[in-house]
């Protein structure tokens, strides 16, 4: 097992699975560790020591970082409802409603109550609904990488919107870049393992006695800027927090508390990225020109090839977005992730070494005992 992935450390695996989809005798698979974290384990008795796994780990490649953005935009989605219910400019769901009408094969990540955030194949207009918004959370795209491939291998064009780590296994995955593929990575700050958020809101549950059918970490009803964790039960909202109120998951995240060890590491946390486009929110919008439009739900957008290039074009030829060419220094001057990881706060210890003695997020937050801000929203405030 000289030549397996066991060779590779937490600080550098991002749990893409790609070693579980190229097993020859499936010895491999993900499995949580102390942490709730998603890491390979291996069966000793079906291992073959045939080194698949780590040939393709896209932590043994050093060809994935060769191409930096050449142009950035300012650009929202000229759908306004559609805007208005995704993150930042709602991009994502453009590119996914466009590659729906053109019978491009696409994927996205929904939340499932109960189960986490997971890839999905989009099929149809429910299935970007699933998908729109944040998910502050580690997002499984294991189960797809076999339906990805496949479509690649028969000359079906693929967009893929993900995490640049998640990208990096896919291109690893096929063998590197190709002509009839896609990739649209985004600026990620850190994941949190699906154990954490699923405790959480499980406890939020029996504390309302409600049951969530729908999670927001960006509210639509409190306008998307301003990243409010809500839980509804069939329309109608039981729970909700913006970002400095007492509610563990959204500080933790936040402060940098909660992420797999590996964000603290990220080598994708920098100026070449991984896709032919690239999407954040624009932090920096307006410091080195004059905005002559609202700022309020743009989305940045960085083109690093010409095939990124094209398919934004077409977008724009399509009417999907609006697009206004920025200065590169409002990407990369002012949005630290585009320089370097998240760095960990300081009693990330504290709640690791308590999480790994009971397997209990809402007691190993309560270690950590932040100053919080108790606010109220409004009582009236019209939900769904």
């Amino acid at each position: 097992m000289t030549e397996s992935i066991i060779k590779v450390s937490r600080n550098e695996c991002a749990g893409c699975g790609v070693c579980e989809a190229v097993c020859p005798t499936s010895a491999i698979h993900m499995r949580e560790d102390e942490y709730g974290c998603l890491y390979p384990r291996i069966s000793q008795s079906d291992c073959i020591s045939c080194g698949a796994c780590l040939k393709k780990c896209p932590t043994q490649s050093n060809w994935l970082w060769e191409r930096q953005p050449n142009k950035v935009y300012a650009a929202w989605n000229k759908n306004s409802d559609q805007r208005r219910y995704a993150a930042s400019g709602g991009i994502a769901t453009a590119m996914y409603q466009y590659a729906l009408e053109r019978g491009i094969k696409t994927f996205g990540v929904a939340y499932e109550p109960g189960k986490g955030a997971k890839y999905i194949e989009i099929k149809d207009n429910g299935d970007i609904a699933r998908c729109r918004n944040s998910k502050y959370v580690f997002s499984d795209i294991t189960p797809k990488l076999p339906k990805i491939k496949e479509y690649l291998e028969v000359g079906q064009q693929v967009l893929l919107i993900g995490l640049p780590c998640q990208l990096a296994g896919v291109l690893s995955l096929v063998g590197g870049r190709k002509d009839n593929l896609i990739l649209v990575d985004i600026v990620c700050h850190g994941t949190c393992p699906a154990a954490y958020l699923n405790q959480h809101i499980a406890h939020i549950e029996k504390k309302k006695k409600h049951t969530t059918t729908q999670m927001f970490f960006r509210d639509p009803e409190y306008g998307t800027n301003k990243f409010v964790f809500s839980l509804y039960e069939h329309g109608k909202g039981f729970y909700n927090r913006r970002v400095h109120m007492d509610d563990a998951y959204q500080i933790g995240y936040h402060k940098a508390l909660f992420y797999r060890e590996n964000c603290y590491c990220c080598k994708y946390a920098q100026p070449r990225r991984i896709g032919d486009l690239t999407i954040s929110d624009f932090s920096g919008l307006g410091r080195c020109e004059p905005v002559t439009f609202d700022r309020k739900s743009v989305s940045c957008v960085m083109a690093s090839s010409l095939r990124g290039e094209h398919f934004w074009e077409e977008l724009i030829g399509e009417g999907k977005v609006e697009s206004h060419l920025r200065p590169s220094e409002e990407a990369f001057a002012y949005e630290k992730q585009l320089r370097c990881p998240s760095i960990p706060h300081k009693k990330r210890s504290v709640f690791l070494n308590t999480y790994a003695a009971s397997g209990d997020f809402e007691k190993s937050a309560k270690k950590l005992q932040f100053s919080r801000q108790y606010q109220v929203l409004p009582p009236n405030f019209p939900y769904f």
